[in-house]
Order: C-alpha cells, then sequence, then structure tokens
C-alpha cells in the first residue's frame, strides 16, 4: 500500500484553494471570482466603536440602565416653563457629568483597542512574489516603502538565499507584506520567532525531517513547545521557484472553534510534472490533520524557517473564532439592587401620587389654603398631572444617579487591591492573583459550594514514576504523600529514606547495564526498587519482560525528542555507544507521558531522538530504531492511545496504553492468572493516591496491517466525521492484546492543601471534587487532602456501564457501602450529615453521573442526598459532566458556587459557575483565560475567599444601603415640605443643592466604605473560618436590611424637617422667598451634616481616610453656600448670613445630630453588651 491512494472517495468539502491550478468555473461568481475571495480579509477589528458611531452606540448603551433614563426624563421635563426651572442645562449638568465619565472611560478602552488593532494589522510577513495568487484577481500589494505596485507580478524578486547575521539562511523570492494584505492561499515565508498571520498549512521546513516547533501560548496559554510536520506531498520545497511550480489542491472544511482538530486534505493532480492538468484532473489525496496545521496567534520557535500556505484568514481563524468573551456574569448584590431600586421607584410613584392628589384637595379648599409658602395664584399646580411630573422632578434623588459609577469604582479598586496582595503573589511562576471580571469582588464573600479539579489544582501536575507491575510481581518502594502519611514520616525523613533508596537503586542497575553504566540516570529517582535489577539478571524471561515493559513505555507516546541532538558513538558491530552525556530533559503536552518516560530513561530504555517516522531509543546501551506507521490518537471517548511500529527485523507491532476500564475489554486472554493480579495490584496502587495505566501490545499480520492502513488513509482523508471514522478504524485492530503490565505515577498534592481544605470547610465551604481518576485514587487523594476523614460512612455509586462491570469482577472493590440510584432518595429518618458521628461522604463515577442527568427523578434524588453529605467526590467524569453537576446543584439549590481548575478540561465548569477560579498551572492557560480570577496555587483560595470575599461583601453591601439611606433622608424632607406648601410640588431647596448632594456632598463616606473599610483585621478571618458564614447566609444585603434603611431615614428626615421648622417656624414673616431659602438651607445643612455622621458610624475601621472624607465632605458644603450665596445671579443672596449669624441655627444642627442618630446608637450598645454577634466578640 502507498502513501497515496489513487482516488479518494467523493467527500464533502466547504472550502477548496487552489496553488498554481485553474479554479473550475462552478466555484466561481458571475464576475468569475473564486469563491474563496469573498471569505473573510486579514485585517481585524476588535474594537467596538468608530469615530462615527461612538456617540449614537455610545450613548444607547448607557440609556439601557432605567436610572439613567429616568433622570434623562427629568431633564426633559425641567424644559417646559410650567415647572419653574431657571435653567435647564444647570438641571442636566449631573446627568451629564455621569454620562461623561462613563463615555470617557469606554472611549479609552476602545481608543487601545483601535491602536492594538492597527499594531496587528499593520505587522509584516514575507510573502511569495512573482507569483499570481489564481484564488485572486487583480490585488494591488504595497512595497515596505507603502508604494502600489499594482499585481504580484510586476515585482522584482531576487531568487538567491538570504542570510542573516546569525549565519542562518532562508529562501529568497519573498517579499515583506502587512498582515491586513495576506490571502487565502498565498504563499509565506515564516522565520524563527515570527509570530503567525493566518491559519496555515506547513509546505516545507528547514529541517530535514519535516519537523518544526512552535509555541502556543498565545492561543492555549501553553508554554512548552508542540512539534508540527510538513505535508508529506510538499515537504521537499526549499526555494521560491520550486512555490511557484508545485500544482496542487487542498479541501478544508470550513475553520472551527477547536483548536486541535483540523479536518482536511491536499491532492496533486494526475499527470507528469508540467503536463497541462485535465479539464477534471484526478487527485491522489493525502490527509491534513492539526499537526500540519500552524495557527494564528502561535509562534514558530527552534526552527529556522517553514514555507507555509494560507488556508484561513481573519475572522475565520481559530484564534478569533475563540477570541469571544466568556459569558456575562453579573453579581449576587447587583442583581439584588434591581429589586431595592424598584421599590425606591414605588416610593417616588407614591409619594408623587400623593402629592399631586392632596394638592387638588388644598386648592378646592378655601380653609386649607393657608400654608406658607405657597401663593396660590403663581402655583405651578394648575392639574393634577403638571403637580405629578414636578413632583418628580423634585423626588428625583431617590434613585442615586451616581451609585452605579460608585459601585464600579469601588470594585476596580478592590480589583487592584487583590492584584497587589503580596500574600497571594507565588514567586516561583511571577504570577499574582489576577482579577479578569471586577465585577464579581462581592460574591467571593458568598460562596457556599466550592467545584474542584484535583490534577493540577489540588496536585502539583508535576508526575513522577513511582510504581509498575510486570509479570504480576509490583515493584516501586519510594514514598508517596498518602504512604508516608500513614507511615508518619516527616518532610525531612522522607527525603532521607528516598536519598539511601536511590542510591541502592543506581548501584544495583550497574550491574545489568552493558556499557560503563546508565549515563543518562537522572540524579533524583522517583521510581526505587532494587528487586527489579535482581530479577532482571535472575533469568532470560524476566528480562525480556521487563525489557519490553519499559521499552513500550520509550515507544508509545508523544514526547519530543530533547532539544539537542545527542551524539552517539556506536561501536563496531555491536551498536553500543558512548553513555558519558549529560542527563536528558524531555519536553510533552502532557505530564503523565513526560513522566514515563523518565521513569523508562532511568530504568535503562532511553528515548534519544524522533526523526521523521524513526524513533531512536538506547536499551540498555544498545541503539535500536523503530519505524512509527501509525498513531492512535487519544480521545477522551476512547481513554487510551496508541502506535503501529515496525522494527529494524519487519514485524509489525501495535503498542496500546490507557485506563484499565479502556484496554481490559482489549485482553485476548483475560483468563490469564497475571491478569487479576496486575488488576489487584493496580487498586493497591489507587489507594496510594497514584494514576494508574495498563500497557498491552500484540504482533499485527501483513494482510490485516495492509486492510487497516487502507482504511486509515480513507479515514484520515474525509472531511465529514473524521473523529469517529477514524475511532472505528481503531477499533478494529485494537484487540486480541497480550498484557505488558501497569505503571502508577503520584501527582503530589501542593503546598497547604489540606489546611487549606479543612478551613474551607470550617468556613462553611462545601468543597465538591471533580476529577477523571479512579474511584481509589481520588478516595484517597481526599484523605490525604482533608476532604474526607476517618469518622466518615463512604457512600460508593457506580453506574451500569459494563466494562467497568467486567473490570469489577477481575479488580472487585473493598468492603464499602455500595448504593443504586433509587436509593438515593433520602428518607425521612435520615440524620443529617452534618452530625459528627453521621457525616457521609459521597463518590460516584462518571457512568452514575451520566444515568443521573437521564431524568429529572434522578437529579433531583442525587441533589437531596448528595447536599446532605459533607464531602463529594466525582470520578471518571468528562468535562461536560463537571459543568453538568454544577449547573444542576446552582439552580436546584439557588446558591453560590465557584469553580477552579487548571486545565482546557475544567473550562465548561468554570464558565458555568458563579465564580471562575483558573490555576496557571501545567496545562497551560485555557482555564485562566476563561476565569474571573487567576491564582497560582489552590492555597491562595483561602485568602481569596476568607480574607477579600469577606471584605469586599461587607464594603459593597454597606456602600450600597448607605447610598440608599442617604437619598431617602434627603428626599423625605421633600415630602415633608408638601404639607407647608400645599403639595404644590415646591422645592424646599435650592436647586443646586439637588444637583450637587450626590456628587459633592456625600459621595466621599460611601466611597471610602466600600473601598477601605474593614470590619474584621486579616489575621482574624484566617483564624476563625466560621466569620465567613455571614456572607453564604446572605445577612448583609436582604431586604430586610432595606427597609430597614428606609424606617431609619423616614425617621431622620422627621426629626430634621419638623426640628427645624418648630425652631424657625416662629421666626420667620409668611412666605417671603427669602426665608424659605433660609429655612431650606438650614435643613438641607442638617441632611448632610447627619448623613454624613450616619455612614461614619458604618465604620469598623476608622484612619485619617475615613475622618477626612467626612469632614471634607461636610465641610464642602458649608463653604459652597457663602461662595454660591456672593455669585452672580445667585438665588439664595445673603442666606450665609442669615444661617451662619443665628445661633439658634446651630443649636438645632447639634439637637438634630443627636435625636437623629441616638436611636442607632442606642440599639447598637444594647446589641453589643446584651447580645453580641460572632463578628464582636472577635474584634473585642
Amino acid at each position: 500500500m502507498g502513501l497515496f491512494s489513487a482516488q479518494a472517495p467523493k467527500v464533502h468539502h466547504d472550502r477548496r484553494i487552489y496553488v498554481n491550478l485553474p479554479v473550475p468555473a462552478d466555484e466561481c461568481d458571475l464576475h468569475g471570482r473564486p469563491h474563496v475571495a469573498h471569505l473573510p480579509g486579514n485585517a481585524i477589528s476588535t474594537a467596538k466603536y468608530t469615530w462615527y458611531t461612538f456617540v449614537p452606540k455610545n450613548l444607547f448603551e448607557q440609556f439601557r440602565r432605567v436610572a439613567n433614563l429616568y433622570f434623562l426624563m427629568t431633564v426633559i421635563l425641567q424644559i417646559f416653563p410650567q415647572f419653574e426651572v431657571s435653567n435647564p442645562l444647570l438641571a442636566a449638568m449631573p446627568l451629564i457629568i455621569i454620562i461623561s465619565i462613563t463615555a470617557i472611560k469606554d472611549g479609552f478602552e476602545d481608543w487601545r483597542r483601535h491602536t492594538t488593532d492597527s499594531l496587528i494589522n499593520n505587522s509584516v510577513t514575507r510573502c511569495l512574489g512573482g507569483w499570481v495568487n489564481v484564488n485572486f484577481v487583480h490585488r494591488a500589494v504595497t512595497t515596505p516603502h507603502g508604494r502600489k505596485v499594482g499585481t504580484l507580478t510586476e515585482l522584482p524578486m531576487d531568487e538567491d538565499e538570504e542570510e542573516t547575521e546569525d549565519g542562518d539562511r532562508f529562501p529568497g523570492g519573498f517579499t515583506e507584506t502587512q498582515w491586513k494584505l495576506v490571502r487565502i492561499g498565498d504563499i509565506l515565508l515564516l522565520r524563527a520567532d515570527d509570530r503567525i498571520p493566518a491559519d496555515c498549512l506547513i509546505m516545507s521546513t528547514s529541517g530535514d525531517d519535516g519537523v518544526c516547533f512552535v509555541e502556543t501560548k498565545g492561543l492555549d496559554g501553553e508554554t512548552n513547545l508542540k512539534a508540527r510536520e510538513a505535508l508529506r506531498l510538499t515537504s521537499h520545497i526549499c526555494t521560491a521557484r520550486e512555490c511557484r511550480d508545485i500544482r496542487f489542491v487542498v479541501e478544508t472544511e470550513t475553520p472551527t472553534m477547536n483548536l486541535y482538530i483540523w479536518d482536511g486534505r491536499a491532492g496533486l493532480p494526475s499527470g507528469r510534472k508540467g503536463s497541462v492538468p485535465a479539464p477534471t484532473p484526478q487527485y491522489h489525496f493525502q490527509p491534513i490533520t492539526a499537526h500540519n496545521i500552524l495557527l494564528r496567534g502561535s509562534a514558530l520557535r527552534n526552527t529556522t524557517w517553514v514555507i507555509a500556505l494560507v488556508l484561513a484568514t481573519g475572522a475565520d481563524t481559530k484564534c478569533l473564532k475563540n477570541a469571544g468573551t466568556t459569558p456575562s456574569k453579573r453579581s449576587r448584590i447587583e442583581k439584588l439592587m434591581n429589586p431595592q431600586v424598584g421599590v425606591n421607584f414605588l416610593i417616588l410613584i407614591v409619594m408623587c401620587v400623593v402629592v399631586s392628589l392632596l394638592q387638588g384637595r388644598y386648592k378646592s379648599q378655601p380653609g386649607m389654603r393657608s400654608a406658607p409658602w405657597v401663593d396660590w395664584s403663581e402655583s405651578t399646580g394648575e392639574a393634577g398631572v403638571f403637580t405629578f411630573f414636578a413632583a418628580m422632578i423634585m423626588l428625583q434623588n431617590v434613585v442615586p444617579i451616581s451609585l452605579y459609577i460608585t459601585i464600579e469604582g469601588v470594585k476596580t479598586i478592590q480589583a487592584y487591591f487583590i492584584y497587589s496582595d503580596h500574600d497571594m503573589y507565588h514567586a516561583a511562576s511571577d504570577t499574582a492573583c489576577t482579577p479578569k471580571s471586577w465585577n464579581m469582588s462581592d460574591d467571593l464573600g458568598q460562596i457556599e459550594y466550592l467545584f474542584s479539579d484535583k490534577t493540577g489544582t489540588l496536585t502539583q501536575n508535576k508526575m513522577e514514576f513511582m510504581r509498575c507491575c510486570i509479570d504480576g510481581v509490583a515493584y516501586g518502594q519510594g514514598f508517596t504523600d498518602v504512604t508516608a502519611e500513614q507511615a508518619g514520616l516527616s518532610l525531612d525523613e522522607r527525603e532521607a529514606r528516598m536519598q539511601v533508596m536511590q542510591e541502592e537503586m543506581k548501584l544495583s542497575f550497574k550491574a545489568v547495564y552493558e556499557g560503563e553504566g546508565n549515563g543518562y540516570i537522572g540524579k533524583e529517582l522517583s521510581f526505587v526498587d532494587d528487586r527489579i535489577w535482581k530479577a532482571f539478571s535472575s533469568s532470560y524471561e524476566k528480562r525480556e519482560k521487563i525489557a519490553t515493559f519499559f521499552t513500550c513505555l520509550a515507544l508509545c507516546h508523544t514526547v519530543l525528542p530533547p532539544k539537542h541532538n545527542i551524539a552517539t558513538q556506536p561501536a563496531t558491530g555491536s551498536q553500543e555507544m558512548d553513555t558519558t552525556t549529560a542527563n536528558i530533559i524531555y519536553s510533552a503536552q502532557s505530564p503523565d507521558e513526560q513522566a514515563l518516560v523518565t521513569g523508562a530513561k532511568d530504568c535503562g530504555v532511553t528515548f534519544l531522538d524522533r526523526v521523521q517516522d524513526v524513533v531512536v531509543l538506547d536499551v540498555y546501551g544498545k541503539i535500536m530504531k523503530w519505524r512509527v506507521l501509525n498513531i492512535l490518537e487519544f480521545t477522551s471517548s476512547r481513554r487510551r492511545m496508541g502506535v503501529v511500529l515496525e522494527p529494524r527485523y519487519g514485524d509489525i507491532w501495535l503498542i496500546v496504553k490507557g485506563a484499565d476500564t479502556a484496554i481490559y475489554p482489549l485482553l485476548a486472554t483475560p483468563t490469564d492468572p497475571a491478569i487479576p493480579i496486575t488488576f489487584n495490584h493496580l487498586e493497591s496502587f489507587a489507594t496510594e493516591g497514584l494514576r494508574t495505566l495498563l500497557l498491552a501490545s500484540r504482533k499485527i499480520p501483513p494482510d490485516e496491517y495492509a486492510a487497516f492502513s487502507q482504511a486509515y488513509h480513507q479515514a484520515s482523508c474525509a472531511l465529514v466525521d473524521r473523529e469517529n471514522l477514524l475511532s472505528q478504524c481503531f477499533v478494529s485492530i485494537e484487540k486480541g492484546l497480550s498484557l505488558v503490565g501497569a505503571s502508577a505515577i503520584e501527582d503530589r498534592l501542593q503546598d497547604g492543601v489540606p489546611e487549606v481544605v479543612g478551613r474551607l470547610r470550617e468556613a462553611g465551604i462545601r468543597v465538591w471534587v471533580l476529577t477523571g481518576d479512579k474511584i481509589e485514587t481520588a478516595i484517597n487523594i481526599g484523605f490525604a487532602s482533608n476532604l474526607l476523614s476517618g469518622g466518615m460512612t463512604l457512600v460508593i455509586i457506580k453506574g451500569s456501564s459494563g466494562v467497568n462491570s467486567d473490570a469489577d469482577k477481575v479488580a472487585p472493590a473493598q468492603h464499602r457501602k455500595q448504593v443504586t440510584l433509587p436509593a438515593l432518595a433520602p428518607k425521612p429518618q435520615t440524620a443529617s450529615p452534618q452530625k459528627p458521628q453521621q457525616e457521609i461522604a459521597l463518590i460516584i463515577d462518571g457512568d452514575a453521573i451520566h444515568d443521573v442527568m437521564e431524568c429529572k427523578e434522578n437529579q433531583m434524588n442525587f441533589l437531596k442526598f448528595a447536599t446532605r453529605c459533607k464531602s463529594v467526590i466525582c470520578c471518571r467524569v468528562s468535562p461536560k459532566q463537571k459543568a453538568q453537576c454544577v449547573k444542576l446543584v446552582k439552580k436546584g439549590q439557588k446558591v453560590m458556587c465557584l469553580a477552579v481548575g487548571d486545565g482546557a478540561n475544567d473550562v465548561s465548569m468554570i464558565q458555568e459557575a458563579h465564580v471562575g477560579v483558573g490555576i496557571a498551572g501545567q496545562e497551560g492557560l485555557q482555564a485562566a483565560m476563561a476565569s474571573d480570577y487567576v491564582i497560582a496555587q489552590f492555597r491562595y483560595l483561602e485568602r481569596l475567599l476568607l480574607v477579600h470575599g469577606h471584605w469586599n461583601y461587607f464594603r459593597v453591601a454597606r456602600t450600597v444601603l448607605s447610598f440608599f439611606y442617604k437619598n431617602l433622608v434627603w428626599v423625605f424632607t421633600l415630602f415633608w415640605f408638601q404639607l407647608y406648601c400645599g403639595f404644590t410640588a415646591q422645592l424646599l431647596y435650592d436647586y443646586t443643592y439637588l444637583m450637587f448632594f450626590n456628587l459633592f456632598f456625600t459621595s466621599l463616606p460611601p466611597l471610602i466604605l466600600g473601598i477601605f473599610d474593614q470590619d474584621i483585621p486579616a489575621s482574624y478571618l484566617l483564624s476563625t473560618p466560621p466569620l465567613y458564614t455571614e456572607g453564604i447566609r446572605q445577612r448583609l444585603f436582604t431586604m430586610k436590611a432595606f427597609w430597614i434603611a428606609v424606617l431609619d431615614a423616614l425617621y431622620q428626615s422627621a426629626i430634621i424637617f419638623f426640628g427645624c421648622y418648630l425652631t424657625f417656624g416662629a421666626y420667620l414673616s409668611e412666605g417671603t422667598e427669602v426665608d424659605l431659602e433660609v429655612f431650606g438651607t438650614v435643613v438641607a445643612l442638617c441632611v448632610i451634616w447627619v448623613v454624613n455622621l450616619g455612614v461614619g458610624m458604618e465604620f469598623h475601621n476608622w484612619t485619617w481616610i475615613v475622618f477626612g472624607g467626612i469632614v471634607l465632605s461636610i465641610v464642602a458644603f458649608m463653604i459652597y453656600i457663602p461662595i454660591y450665596a456672593v455669585f452672580p445671579g445667585s438665588l439664595i443672596p445673603g442666606v450665609e448670613k442669615a444661617v451662619y449669624e443665628d445661633l439658634s441655627m446651630w443649636a438645632i444642627l447639634l439637637w438634630t445630630i443627636i435625636m437623629a442618630l441616638a436611636p442607632r446608637v442606642i440599639l447598637l450598645s444594647i446589641r453589643s453588651f446584651f447580645c453580641p454577634g460572632d463578628k464582636q466578640i472577635v474584634r473585642e
């Protein structure tokens, strides 16, 4: 069977790209332009606005807020003369200020987007010149100097090679082109460290093996290099002339969001080179996969040059398809604010209706027309409807216009404080806690359920090969986290014992390695057991089985070869080599594979190099080579991967590794006595907290492989449902396997995980662990991480999967309580698991989760039972099932959920939770990029939640309630005034007081409260986790707290208004405007003193900033009065003397402050002395 099939079956294709071949007429539009020419160009725009859409679009977005619409309506009303507002522009000033500040912020953010877009679009790459891209016609280009030169064929080309200062040589004939001018079908020359401008097919590379290396940090956050391969049919190309001569076509599906899949195929036309292609040419196709693609957003590394064909540009690239924002999330307080703002509107409407109705009653009855401060002949209330709208203008402050922008400012500064917290900074990775969603800070203080991944989240994701089972014998004596804890070893004792065992391991290894010893063995060994080398030397049979096991580990993987080639010096005839070179360090996408290959190296079988499809190993001092025919890639549904290899002597072998449940059904002899022994050892490894894999192999007859190869090629060339077709093809060959052995690797817990989990549980947070590991592994990690304790009853639920049941027959589980789904329905006599003697932990596998999600009844039964358990561990779950569990608890319990993870498989769970936390770890930054907060270690969650979460919840709740309180005091005094102005909606205050009340005179104390106040010091919050339950139970921001603030405001407004009226009423002459302005100024002064001091009483941590903010707010109004009074055109001339020179004003100010705030002081004192809360006790 050759590399290419003569004619692939006809398949559907979404787009075709031609290289030096005429585009068929049926693939062009009516004007002769190829359909590809209509696809998106490579210029991008991430900005929201342009210079001509900014104003209308931004105004539309801002006026979607009901509060802004309300204030716009009041401004419009004040334009009409019936409402007696002397200067409508002055009335619009607060709204203009708020809208302008928000617009400036939005405009600045968008300007930064435009700047970034311009830098990217004008970046330079190198495009093939002297050549016409047949997929486009008459395309003009720009030289590096900006000069238009017409079509590409007019460019003078230099065919000579180019050389850099470093001596690297590149193909000539390529000209610099801006990214925005790159089109589908262009051929690019990419150099080392170049960023990839579009999604491209690798035609050839500078390496003889056609391999290049790419860093995808800009796409998925992974910093490790990935190998990519050139297309076989174009890998020989190394000059611009060859690029102009080669003819082929590429068929590819429309690009999707999946970064790891690309289905396409490339075909050479039949016929001799240089012949005219037939009208309907026949093609020899070769598959195109993601391994042949360079994606936009990645960067070329460790490769001199690459020639690539552009397949997708601009919005069609996977990078931009994945650039969408994470789902929009709103904090709980922000959601609860809406009904409270609605109540404020209701209060406003009620007061307006009362004013409009009673105004008519006063005017119609002469006995009631003696109200002071109103001249009925000049009344604005000619009709009830006018009075209603006039009252809306008068009482407009009931809705705080500056509330939203204040909360945004508070949360922004809170995010900065979180970022600046050195106690959450990880020096080793130079990673601080980074808030990505600034509006979620208060939700951190209300988390009741925490959903955590295990690998890389609770653990370090730095795998170490610890155990193996070969021919039914278990090897490996090193201490794991679990066994060290069981033995009661300290960290120093554990390291000392491991050091002794390592020296014994190295000493015994020298006796079995040919030559001068294994020069590649690591300095620190994780796998230590000198018994394996005694068995190795005892008989030929055991030697072969041990060598076969480690050889399979060194062959069945996708690990990159060492970055620097290792010079091998084989001896004549013996193929032995000098192994005095330095230790090898591997790089791999999967830490599991890296650990297994490193373990094989330390045991004498070293993976040296991969040249095209040839793998080179050092097997106990001998150089051996295998040709890799096919790679059976790992998928989450298959849970295994394999390789088909051909050794030098011609036999074809299949090696497969994977989960025990995935490998067991594929074994040829399930009755082999070594199999149940191996499964028992697997369970033993799992109880030590290790991750296990099985290895199996078989020899494939040539005729069977020929049939498989043909089916594999056809499936690889399919553009539709390729993954399923390949899986079916793999199944046809993955059968009749012989068990080679089992491996076990350890992923150690991160520092401080047990302590943090314990304190989070003390804080009332329920911790669920969602992992893909075996039940036994997860259980033991649960014990090691303090999630499970010895006194708990473990309830284990397994699904009805046939694979699981077969495996269980071989490896019976320990004696544990196992139940089925119907048994989940809680019974009335079931005691609460919160009682210490009846604590229950639930362990459930992925198959059972699948059954749970099948119907609503199962979901409800599972939810009722699981929420009564102290801890829950979900094992063998898929990414989708993780998100389903989070959604089930979030929707079913109506509780705040946080999800934390570190890998791409955790993204759906993170986005489903109210708050998502990503850990910037070994699996890249996919989770971090999709999260609301990024941390480096799981232990930082403790401070993020218990300290910053508690503070921010307290601050935001108090800030919002303080805004409502101070505005209602102000508004209620206006309402009380209507009793003395005949309910004519006449203003008590000068209109400028209304305008600047929220902006200048009372804005600082709530703002400072939301930014700086600390009800409990951080040290007490960490040492007393139960204080966090205040947020879980939502005690601070409730409708009850809101109504208390309303009643408090109502009482204080009555004290202020009637106190001032009774004091000044006897001295004021009836109905004069000056007297009204004096009275209104005195009332306003009392209100501003009282509300600023009232907000000040909310502070628990008094500093000079708090004191200065309160004083500055009060003084601002007291200075404003005389300045405004003497200002030309002022409506309150002389008021400053009448107010400040009257001793009775100062007396009533003191009286109102005492009387208004006394009840609050008394109640707080009584609560503090007779029924102090937890916080009060801790503070004292």
